[in-house]
């Protein structure tokens, strides 16, 4: 797309935080599930590879695969024992013996083919040789991955909407027996979405009031907008940009820096390396040298001027104003425009559309604040905290900040949480009415939105549907529209009321 295409709508949850929400949560498979704790006789979970040494390497298995036979019949294995409030789930399996015999047969058939050993032509090695020398390591990765099998086809028997990788809490197995093993793994919560008619949202009134609209600030607000810099003659005025020529004197070892160019505003709350350089420069000419002496402190950010009594030379080169265009024909011309009258209509439109916005963003505000109030149920901790993190990162690459050290930033990561907590809550909330409402993107919904992209970007409709015929951006564009039926359904129920 070029430039100034619209993008992806912001998500409703944004407009509290002014960061993007966490995405619709979908059910996941995870890797290989974890073994937190062992019994003497508990085998590794080991990845497929080829025996190389005395052992098959050992590694995390692969994702698993639904296993195509049946685990034990109902009764032997047990039902969901407990669902905490912190969204775990705790359930047990059973492997029947054969079924580990079966795999352990197919594993020591796979190596036989893949294995190379001295004495014997790769594939020609001996079942029995390769048992003999790597029983133990391949029957460890077996039970890894017929645990492994068994854990998701229980999970999507029972239709589990999983979170988290799936703990192995416990594992009892013996050769010849049935393997045995606790499971705990982190499931999304259960939303129930209420009657959303009986939701009243309260909204100062205030809020909701539209300033009247003031032709000649808006045409003034647009000029302003527009504003490029001049050069001029005439001494330097606060706000001007200049260009500089600087240089600098250590006093005390009267060694003397290179001459270098730099461009400055003139406004005291404008850093720079000079201290009170703005004081300075205010009332001066083009081509007219300042000489001046600044006294740094031990801690200053210069290392080399740090504690020291710095002569700073400088020369001014040029100086700049800003400039605000005339409403005139070039003008218009300029931005797109052919005469005042279209100017002011459109200016007058565009106004009364950005107000519309802003009482409806409001509008959103406190929907999402009543409904996250309204719709309790326990949130997954890691995505508050990946929500939280990710808030944090987009802000800092905004607004830069210095942390002295982990526990700082660790600090401003959870200062973020309730922000992350509101945005998660929501997520799942959106997600619930979609799933209750039977809400979908049509075809004629995606063409729609293809016209007004082309219409509101100057582009050619078959542009912009080429450019959605990538998967990521027409998902993100089926998204943010499922997500706006969401929110009109939502505004279209619930009853506000000003206060």
């Amino acid at each position: 797309m070029t430039k100034g295409e619209k993008t992806k709508p912001e998500a409703a949850a944004d407009i509290d935080t002014g960061e993007e929400s966490a995405k619709s949560p979908k059910p996941r498979k995870p890797r290989a599930p974890k073994t937190e704790t062992k019994t003497a006789a508990t085998p590794k979970t080991t990845k497929k590879s080829k025996p190389k040494a005395e052992k098959p390497v050992k590694d995390d298995v692969k994702k698993a695969e639904t296993g195509k036979e049946e685990v034990k019949p109902a009764g032997q294995e047990k039902k969901e024992e407990k669902k905490d409030q912190d969204l775990s789930v705790k359930f047990s399996i059973t492997v029947p013996h054969p079924r580990v015999e079966e795999e352990f047969n197919e594993a020591l058939t796979k190596y036989a083919h893949e294995i190379k050993m001295p004495g014997f032509r790769q594939g020609k090695v001996p079942i029995e040789v390769i048992k003999s020398r790597y029983k133990e390591a391949i029957q460890d990765e077996v039970v890894g991955k017929v645990v492994e099998k068994v854990v998701f086809e229980k999970i999507e028997t029972d239709k589990m909407k999983i979170i988290s990788q799936p703990q192995v809490k416990n594992i009892d197995y013996k050769e010849g027996k049935d393997i045995t093993a606790d499971i705990e793994v982190e499931v999304f919560p259960t939303v129930e979405v209420p009657y959303l008619e009986t939701i009243e949202v309260k909204i100062p009134a205030a809020e909701l009031k539209i300033e009247d609209y003031d032709e000649k600030k808006q045409i003034d607000l647009v000029l302003e907008a527009h504003k490029r810099q001049a050069p001029v003659r005439r001494a330097i005025k606060e706000d001007d940009y200049v260009m500089l020529k600087t240089q600098a004197k250590i006093l005390q070892t009267k060694r003397m820096t290179p001459r270098k160019s730099t461009r400055y505003l003139v406004n005291e709350k404008e850093p720079s390396e000079i201290l009170d350089l703005a004081k300075e420069l205010i009332g001066k000419n083009i081509d007219e040298d300042l000489t001046f002496r600044r006294t740094y402190p031990e801690d200053y950010h210069k290392k080399p001027w740090a504690g020291k009594e710095i002569e700073h030379h400088i020369t001014v080169e040029s100086v700049f104003e800003w400039v605000k265009p005339e409403l005139n024909k070039d003008f218009l011309k300029s931005i797109g425009i052919d005469d005042e009258e279209s100017f002011k209509k459109k200016l007058k439109e565009e106004y009364d559309r950005m107000k519309s916005q802003q009482v409806d963003d409001k509008k959103l505000k406190h929907i999402i604040d009543t409904l996250c109030e309204t719709i309790v149920f326990p949130l997954p901790r890691g995505m508050v905290e990946h929500e939280a993190a990710g808030m944090a990162e987009q802000r800092l690459q905004r607004y830069p900040m210095n942390f002295k050290d982990e526990k700082q930033i660790k600090e401003y990561v959870d200062s973020l949480k309730p922000e992350a907590e509101k945005s998660v809550r929501f997520t799942f909330i959106v997600e619930a009415i979609k799933e209750k409402f039977n809400l979908e993107v049509s075809g004629d919904d995606l063409e729609k939105q293809y016209k007004s992209i082309s219409e509101q970007n100057s582009l050619p409709v078959k542009e912009v549907r080429k450019f959605y015929m990538n998967k990521e951006n027409a998902q993100n564009l089926k998204d943010s529209l499922l997500r706006e039926k969401v929110m009109d359904l939502i505004k279209g129920k619930v009853t506000i009321k000003e206060v």
